[in-house]
C-alpha cells in the first residue's frame, strides 16, 4: 500500500489499520499540523471507548503508558505528550482537570500545548514574512532549526510541516535544489544522525529529525525518512562500532557488556563481527 493510497482513509481507519497490523506505522508527519491535538483527542477517545470499552472511572484508575503503546498509540504519547499520560488524558477528556490537579497540584502542560497557544499569536502572513526575512539573511532557504522569534516548531504546527511552510512562502520548487550533495556533506549528515542517536541512546523521532535536517537534506542524504532509520541499522562500519565500544569503555571504566550499549543495538555489533565477543576482541577489549 503506497503513501498516496493512505490519503483516502480517515484517521480512525488509519488507526485501526495500524492496530491490526495492516500498515506498520502511521504515515509520515501524521502527528504534526494545526489539528494534531484534535486528532489525538479523537483517537484516544476511540481507543478507550471503542477498542478497550473503558468508562471514565476505569480510565482514571488503570491507564498507564503501556495502555497507549499496547494499542498502537505509543508514538502519539511520546511525540505529542513526551510520555506524560495525564496530559494525554486531559487532551482527550478536559473534564478530568480537577482529578488531575488532585493527583498533582503542580501539573504543567507539556510543550505541545504551549506551542499551540504560541501559534495563535501569529498570522500566516507574519510567519511567512519571518521565513522570507530569514531567506534574505541567509541567501538560501532556511531550515527549521534556524528560525527564532518564533522557533521552528511554531511553523510546523501551523503549516503541518517545514516543507509546507516553505511552499506557503513561495520558496520551494525543488526541495533538493539548494542542497550540497558532495561526499563531504553526505558524510557530515550521516555523522550528525549517528552522533544524535548515540547520545540519545535511541532512534530519533520524526520531530527531532525535522530539527536536524530540511526535507531536501533528508531526500539528498538519506533518500527518505525511513532511509534514516535504515541507515541507523545498516550504515555503521566496523571502525565506527569499535570507536563506540572504546568510548563506552572509557565512560564506564570497564569493558562494556552488550546490555551497556543502548544504541546502536547490540545485534548490529553481533551481525557485523559475528559475535559480541569478536567485537570486543577487535576493539582490543577482550582482556
Amino acid at each position: 500500500m503506497t503513501k498516496d493510497d493512505l490519503i483516502n482513509y480517515s484517521d480512525i481507519e488509519l488507526y485501526n489499520m495500524a492496530r491490526l497490523g495492516i500498515i506498520g506505522r502511521f504515515p509520515n508527519n501524521f502527528w504534526g499540523g494545526e489539528d494534531t491535538l484534535k486528532t489525538a483527542k479523537v483517537l484516544t477517545r476511540y481507543m478507550f471507548e471503542n477498542v478497550l470499552e473503558w468508562d471514565l472511572e476505569k480510565i482514571k484508575r488503570e491507564t498507564k503508558a503501556n495502555t497507549f503503546y499496547d494499542n498502537k498509540l505509543g508514538g502519539m504519547l511520546g511525540i505529542l505528550f513526551t510520555n506524560n499520560v495525564v496530559n494525554a488524558l486531559l487532551n482527550a477528556y478536559p473534564e478530568l482537570e480537577d482529578w488531575a490537579k488532585e493527583r498533582n497540584p503542580n501539573i504543567q502542560l507539556n510543550s505541545l500545548f504551549k506551542t499551540q497557544r504560541e501559534t495563535t499569536k501569529y498570522t500566516d502572513e507574519e510567519l511567512i514574512d519571518n521565513i522570507k526575512e530569514k531567506f534574505t539573511e541567509l541567501s538560501r532557504n532556511p531550515v527549521m532549526r534556524e528560525m527564532d522569534n518564533p522557533e521552528g516548531h511554531v511553523y510546523t504546527s501551523r503549516f503541518g510541516s517545514w516543507n509546507n511552510a516553505l511552499i506557503a512562502s513561495d520558496l520551494l520548487e525543488d526541495i533538493r535544489a539548494d542542497i550540497d550533495d558532495s561526499e563531504e556533506e553526505i558524510n557530515k549528515a550521516q555523522k550528525i544522525i549517528k552522533d544524535f542517536a548515540y547520545e540519545k541512546e535511541r532512534n530519533p523521532t520524526e520531530e527531532e529529525i525535522d530539527n536536524l535536517f530540511s526535507d531536501g537534506e533528508i531526500k539528498v542524504y538519506f533518500k527518505s525518512l525511513s532511509g534514516i532509520y535504515d541507515y541507523l541499522t545498516e550504515g555503521y562500519t566496523k571502525e565506527e562500532l569499535i570507536d563506540i565500544l572504546i568510548d563506552k569503555r572509557n565512560k564506564l571504566g570497564r569493558t562494556p557488556t552488550n546490555k551497556d550499549i543502548k544504541f546502536p543495538r547490540a545485534i548490529i555489533f553481533i551481525d557485523k563481527f559475528d559475535s559480541w565477543e569478536n567485537a570486543l576482541k577487535e576493539a582490543g577489549l577482550d582482556t
